[in-house]
C-alpha cells in the first residue's frame, strides 16, 4: 500500500513542503514552475537543512541547493537520505530563492 505525501509547514520560513514518503510506481503530475530542493532535518525537530551541491570549495558562503525541475527526480534523490523510521526527517520542497 502506498504512502500519500502530505503538506507541511514545519520549516521556520513556512515554505510548503511535501514529506517525503514512498510512492512505490506511482509519479506525481508537477504544476508548479519553481524547481524543487532536498532537506534534512538534524534535529529530528526543526532544524532543517538543504542539501547542497559539491562547490569544491571551503567558502560556507557558496553553498547551492541540489535543485530538480520535476518533483519525481528531487523525491528520488531524497531516498538517498532516508533511515527507516525517520523517513519524516527528509522532505521535498518548492525551491524560492528569493526566502
Amino acid at each position: 500500500m502506498a504512502k500519500i505525501a502530505t503538506l507541511d509547514l514545519t520549516t521556520d520560513n513556512a515554505l510548503r513542503a511535501i514529506i517525503f514518503v514512498d510512492l512505490p510506481g506511482m509519479s506525481l503530475e508537477d504544476y508548479t514552475d519553481q524547481p524543487w530542493a532536498v532537506m534534512v532535518c538534524l534535529d529530528g525537530k526543526d532544524d532543517w537543512i538543504f542539501v547542497t551541491e559539491d562547490t569544491r570549495s571551503c567558502d560556507m558562503w557558496d553553498l547551492r541547493p541540489v535543485l530538480f525541475d520535476d518533483i519525481n527526480d528531487a523525491l528520488e534523490f531524497a531516498k538517498t537520505f532516508t533511515i527507516e523510521g525517520k523517513e519524516r526527517n527528509v522532505k521535498v520542497v518548492n525551491y524560492d530563492e528569493a526566502i
